[in-house]
């Protein structure tokens, strides 16, 4: 494919070489690329040693749009945009299997825009609102700050000429919290002549369609763009042997598209799936200057509600009930460095993810007037709907309230403890007037939980008992804690700072003892950036294996 530089440059900003592609070529269109996908596949799982046909092809491009769904995190009721989306093919598994609430296909050439409506016009047809195609640049993109909780783009980063302008544009468009993942082609190091290397054996290198780079640019462009946790995972053993396979129905070894296995196999070329995530704040933080307000309820209003848990994770605050829009890789063993998801033993690229919910109901003391319990437990679970959240935990819970919401929640299974016996008004929300008060923890599973608790030592200030409340089974496809806890339900600073961090460090031998992934809610009366829980934290200075991401959502908030 060596360049014709006769060819009209008929929409600037388009490079000649991607104009004449994807414009009178309908690259698309082309035998090997059967299917009506723009990829070289992935290929795992496909038995290479046999004849390979148009099933087997379709299935590979299909598999690698999923992976790269898959690295992206889960897209329930997310906003996704993928750059460079050639004909659009891959939207009906996405927006079937993944359930976003829409997908944005961006494309700088109209002439492919214009084929992808048309191939997708059923799809436009059924699923209006969720799905539309727009025309933009990678790096200049034509939205908002913040308007995707998701980018990705599947094989067109090798036409990308500013990788640097795409990171940032990515960065931008992205809200806290979102995650980007890419897959394409790049040199498989810095090596010097490596370009040159390619263009003497791959056309579309000598035609200047594909551009030569290194991942670690793209990794560094995501990283000076702000984006954190930047990963770079190669597939090459996935996909460059099956499309060759395939390669060989129409080229013979030695010609030019038979050499992208060689390459790869002369340590020249690979293939990347690249992911990143926008910080919810800045990194790093600033300390506060001063603690976060105190939530609404009055007869708390000296309490702070600091929920935790093991890094990577997040948290909400509630009363009223706020929700998270962020989703993040989950799980650290015990004494494992604080480095999110990177102490999993789950291979990065593939680590699920779980969403968290945490509330103080506040179910005994806050206002709850005219507000039934059957009411109160709908409230939380449009919450727990609206965020696809896996494990909501709930402390200060009355027992009416808790029973209430298990009965909503049909698709959970429920841990409860009660701490006391009740305070005289927990009886309202039951109609045999069960005083009891306590903590719950939810876990979204078909399958039964184990139910584990662990006391705490008690406090001569507060009649309730201290205890952790964990469910132990399948979250998000993996064994692991989700946990409750509360060190004390007296809100000022006159009970004895040392007599709770000594209760948190039995807390936290017990959650080590167990040995899983944890993911820990609760109040624990003290701000994060306090220097004496530093032995907990592993952030600011501090020493412990916790990360805290406290967003609250204040633009989303559900009232209860």
């Amino acid at each position: 494919m060596r360049k014709d530089t006769s060819v009209e440059q008929e929409h600037p900003g388009i490079r000649p070489t991607v104009q004449e592609t994807y414009g009178p070529l309908n690259f698309g269109h082309q035998p090997m690329f059967g299917g009506g996908f723009i990829n070289f596949g992935y290929w795992q799982g496909i038995d290479l040693t046999g004849p390979l046909g148009e099933d087997e092809r379709a299935r590979s491009q299909q598999a690698l749009y999923r992976h790269v769904l898959d690295a992206a995190g889960p897209l329930r009721r997310r906003q996704v945009l993928d750059v460079g989306c050639g004909l659009g093919t891959g939207y009906a598994v996405a927006l079937t299997e993944y359930e976003p609430d829409g997908v944005t296909g961006m494309d700088i050439h109209p002439n492919q825009l214009a084929r992808a409506r048309e191939e997708q016009a059923v799809l436009l047809g059924e699923q209006p609102g969720r799905l539309r195609f727009a025309e933009g640049a990678a790096k200049r993109m034509p939205w908002q700050d913040g308007a995707f909780d998701v980018v990705v783009s599947v094989e067109a980063m090798q036409h990308f000429p500013d990788l640097a302008g795409f990171a940032a544009e990515t960065a931008r468009v992205l809200r806290p919290g979102g995650t980007v993942a890419v897959t394409s082609f790049f040199t498989a190091d810095e090596t010097p002549g490596c370009p040159e290397q390619l263009a003497r054996l791959l056309d579309t290198y000598a035609s200047g369609l594909d551009i030569a780079r290194p991942v670690t640019a793209l990794a560094e462009a995501f990283t000076a763009a702000g984006l954190a946790e930047v990963r770079a995972v190669s597939i090459g053993p996935e996909v460059w042997r099956g499309w060759d396979c395939w390669l060989s129905r129409w080229w013979a070894p030695g010609t030019w598209p038979r050499n992208f296995l060689r390459a790869y196999e002369d340590k020249i070329l690979d293939y990347f799936v690249v992911t990143a995530l926008k910080p919810l704040w800045p990194t790093p933080r600033p300390p506060p200057s001063r603690l976060p307000p105190p939530y609404s309820c009055p007869e708390r209003a000296r309490q702070r509600h600091v929920p935790v848990l093991r890094k990577p994770g997040t948290t909400s605050l509630a009363t009223p009930l706020r929700a998270l829009r962020r989703t993040m890789a989950f799980g650290a063993a015990a004494g494992l460095a604080p480095t999110a998801a990177r102490a999993d033993v789950v291979t990065p690229s593939a680590a699920p993810s779980v969403r968290m919910l945490t509330c103080n109901a506040c179910g005994d003391l806050c206002a709850h007037e005219g507000v039934t319990a059957a009411q109160w437990a709908a409230a939380i679970k449009t919450s727990v709907d609206n965020w696809s959240a896996d494990t909501p935990l709930l402390t200060e819970v009355c027992y009416g309230q808790y029973a209430a919401l298990r009965d909503s929640l049909t698709g959970c299974q429920p841990v409860w403890l009660a701490t006391s016996s009740g305070p005289a008004s927990c009886g309202k929300w039951t109609s045999e007037g069960d005083k009891r008060f306590g903590m719950a923890v939810f876990v979204k599973s078909t399958a039964p939980v184990e139910h584990l608790t662990a006391d705490l030592p008690e406090s001569p200030a507060d009649s309730n008992k201290r205890a952790l409340l964990c469910a132990k089974g399948g979250i998000e496809g993996r064994t692991a804690l989700a946990c409750m806890t509360h060190l004390t339900h007296r809100g000022d600073k006159d009970e004895d700072d040392e007599d709770l961090l000594d209760t948190a460090r039995v807390q936290q031998a017990q959650v080590d003892a167990w040995a899983l992934p944890v993911i820990l809610g609760g109040d624990f009366n003290a701000h994060p950036t306090d220097p004496e829980r530093g032995e907990f934290y592993g952030f600011q200075g501090g020493t412990g294996r916790y990360g805290e991401v406290d967003e609250t959502d204040e633009d989303r908030p559900v009232r209860a």
